[in-house]
């Protein structure tokens, strides 16, 4: 049955060839996930709450940024 589908259109063929990719990289997200230990998940999940003292933060790279960058600084410092 699949041959006679496969022969009626082969264009079907995309479709399995981009389940087979999905299929294959899940398994690898899936497989390295697993491999890792908690410790390095916990190293991990703590990047975001480290310390920042703003001087390494680099300029706003859109328009939209800069608006959410000068909204956040306080009043004093936007009558300079």
């Amino acid at each position: 049955m699949i041959r006679q589908l496969m022969a009626q259109s082969p264009l079907l063929l995309f479709p399995i060839v981009g389940l087979l990719i999905f299929v294959g990289v899940f398994t690898l997200v899936v497989a390295r996930v697993f491999r890792h230990k908690a410790d390095e998940f916990d190293a991990m999940a703590r990047i975001p709450l480290g310390e920042d003292d703003g001087a390494s933060r680099a300029a706003p790279s859109t328009a939209l940024e800069g608006a959410a960058h000068a909204a956040s600084r306080p009043a004093l410092e936007k009558g300079r």
